[in-house]
């Protein structure tokens, strides 16, 4: 076989491979059962939770921030 033969061969088992993969993905009538099966539902509680704590604490870092930026700004207005 000659090298333009093969090449076209590997082309064509890559696009092959490439479209035979797209059935494993889940399509929206499986996610949805999903989502109702009920350790997928504790799971997406316990992620919830999880991001609801870091969110939280950002909040909390955020007006940390926000007190120490007006501390700083008082105290810079005052060596004017």
């Amino acid at each position: 076989m000659n090298l333009k033969t093969m090449s076209v061969l590997t082309m064509g088992l890559i696009l092959l491979n490439a479209c035979a993969t797209l059935d494993k993905a889940l399509r929206p009538q499986q996610w949805a059962r999903t989502v109702q099966d009920q350790e997928s539902r504790e799971n997406h509680e316990a992620l919830a939770k999880h991001y609801d704590e870091i969110a939280r604490q950002m909040l909390a870092d955020a007006e940390d921030s926000k007190q120490k930026a007006d501390y700083h700004r008082q105290l810079a207005a005052e060596l004017k």
